[in-house]
């Protein structure tokens, strides 16, 4: 995995104590090559809880984010802490 460079989106949503945030960063650790845009989606983005299971139930803003396809050079990976709410998708 360490020699993909590919760009990478990855969603965290606010409220998964399943899969939080240090889990993320962990698997985005295995793609050191690949830029990443990343963002925290919270309640008010997601139309539901920002748990685990409930996005489940309106899915269109974590497929909204997941979908857009940014630009290369506007790929980075995200600093501690960096993980940013949106709304259905981040700015480029």
């Amino acid at each position: 995995m360490a020699a993909i460079d590919v760009p990478v989106r990855a969603a965290l949503l606010r409220d998964d104590w399943l899969a939080p945030e240090a889990s993320l960063r962990y698997l985005l650790s295995k793609l050191p090559r690949s830029p990443v845009v990343a963002a925290t989606l919270d309640m008010r983005a997601l139309g539901a809880r920002a748990d685990h299971f409930a996005w489940m139930r309106t899915p269109e803003a974590v497929a909204a984010f997941l979908c857009d396809q940014p630009a290369a050079t506007a790929a980075t990976r995200p600093a501690a802490g960096d993980f940013r709410a949106t709304g259905t998708a981040p700015p480029a």
